[in-house]
């Protein structure tokens, strides 16, 4: 872990596990990385936004598996964005992209249905690009449509549908940053059951983790966001990483 605080609070995931309970989840933060990663595209504050919760989401959906290769978030529709890209490559660099259609308006005001889902068919598509796969082979590729509103209501949908696992997403971004908290239920097959002495903690950890805002998901250290969400039953840190 490094000792420098600007990057602490800029360019930072912390994955963590709760002692005797069935948790495990992350906290990412960027700052300087997003902003070289979308300076010369120009995007509209919303767009930046929504560009910026699908890469925070990307992240941290990487943190919760065991892969080595490329995670993709694919995101087509018929609104004035074409699509959304976000890849997260193996070790851990990042990079996101969003196509305007040409000549599109775009409105301070448009959300995620407006700028995305016009005709109610667009989708989300969550691509695994294994490092070593052999020619022929195609990537695990599995869809959710943009039912919400909520970029991370979207991906909850997914974990849910094709995962089966319980997560709760909290996603913040803007055109200088992008921050997010993942919380998952970890699955008790092939598990130690006897290492399980809080079977009940995944309802009170989530209880405080909705309490978690937009602006402590984008201005409070990682540390500190955890911290005061997990006091006083500290989450375990096990990796970081820089962008």
């Amino acid at each position: 872990m490094t000792e420098n605080k600007k990057e602490n609070l800029n360019n930072r995931m912390i994955k963590f596990l709760f002692e005797g309970a069935p948790v495990r989840g992350a906290c990412v933060q960027m700052a300087e990385e997003w902003q070289e990663m979308i300076k010369f595209h120009h995007y509209p504050e919303n767009v930046a936004a929504l560009l910026g919760q699908f890469t925070a989401g990307a992240l941290l959906l990487s943190s919760t598996i065991k892969f080595e290769g490329s995670l993709i978030l694919q995101v087509k529709g018929s609104g004035p964005i074409a699509f959304i890209y976000a890849e997260v490559r193996n070790p851990m660099s990042v990079r996101a992209m969003a196509e305007i259609r040409e000549g599109a308006e775009i409105k301070p005001e448009m959300d995620l249905q407006e700028l995305i889902n016009k005709d109610g068919k667009g989708l989300c598509a969550l691509i695994l690009d294994p490092k070593d796969r052999r020619p022929g082979v195609q990537p695990y590729q599995g869809m959710v449509s943009l039912e919400s509103n909520s970029v991370a209501e979207n991906l909850e949908n997914y974990m849910a549908k094709s995962e089966q696992l319980e997560t709760k997403l909290y996603l913040a971004a803007d055109s200088k940053k992008l921050g997010g908290l993942v919380i998952q239920k970890m699955p008790s097959v092939g598990g130690n059951v006897s290492e399980i002495s809080d079977p009940d903690a995944w309802g009170r950890i989530l209880q405080l983790a909705h309490t978690v805002t937009k602006d402590e998901l984008l201005n409070v250290p990682a540390t500190d966001v955890l911290h005061r969400l997990c006091w006083p039953k500290k989450p375990t840190a096990s990796t970081t990483f820089h962008a």
